[in-house]
């Protein structure tokens, strides 16, 4: 059809910004030459910011994106949801004890990765119920698009627990907006296999069509 892209090119483009830029483990990079003075200051004028009061906060799963390179992504609404909450269950806590640290968020952490997202959801489902706030976070940009997540916010939903979206930063978005192509139509379709012969095949299907 004129006007678009070869979908191998795209999918290759967004894994590889995804790999880059969502998928990356820049803590060492945010924090250095972070002073107290600095960290202070980035609180403030979030503090500061409209939308960033003491609204009291809804019961349910909070789905917040953070910052995939520049702490300064973090918006007003979701340092508040994060100093909110009952707890925030993040992918890495190591990664997450940092933009913590930064703007002195001081809420209990919690591990839920791809290894034991599936073991906890019964139980963290059980906790949404009695009517706390709880956050999920990924290392960075947003819970459950090629991240873990997605297990847990199936599970409240099918529970009927309010999911809350706090919108954020986004690898595949940003990759998108800035790669010059036509973003009217477009397919993301995760990682691909490792093996070249798999990735090759998944490859073929999508050029043919045969996804829906």
């Amino acid at each position: 059809m004129p006007g678009c892209m070869p979908l191998p090119r795209w999918v290759g483009l967004c894994r590889s910004a995804h790999t880059r830029v969502g998928r990356s483990r820049p803590c060492s990079g945010w924090l250095a030459g972070a002073t107290s003075h600095q960290t202070h200051s980035s609180s403030s004028a979030l503090e500061q910011s409209p939308g960033a009061g003491d609204q009291l906060l809804q019961a349910g799963l909070h789905v917040v994106g953070t910052p995939i390179g520049n702490l300064q992504d973090l918006s007003p609404r979701a340092l508040h949801v994060l100093r909110s909450v009952e707890r925030i269950l993040c992918e890495d806590t190591r990664h997450t004890a940092h933009l913590c640290s930064y703007f002195d968020v001081r809420t209990p952490l919690e591990s839920l990765h791809e290894h034991n997202e599936s073991a906890k959801c019964a139980k963290i489902v059980r906790e949404l119920l009695t009517g706390i706030p709880l956050a999920l976070v990924s290392d960075a940009g947003l819970p459950a698009v090629s991240d873990p997540g997605g297990r847990l916010i199936a599970a409240a939903v099918e529970a009927g627990i309010p999911i809350i979206p706090v919108p954020g930063p986004s690898a595949l978005l940003t990759a998108a907006v800035a790669s010059g192509f036509d973003t009217s139509r477009m397919l993301f379709v995760g990682f691909l296999p490792a093996k070249q012969q798999a990735r090759r095949k998944e490859l073929e299907q999508i050029q043919g069509g045969s996804w829906n």
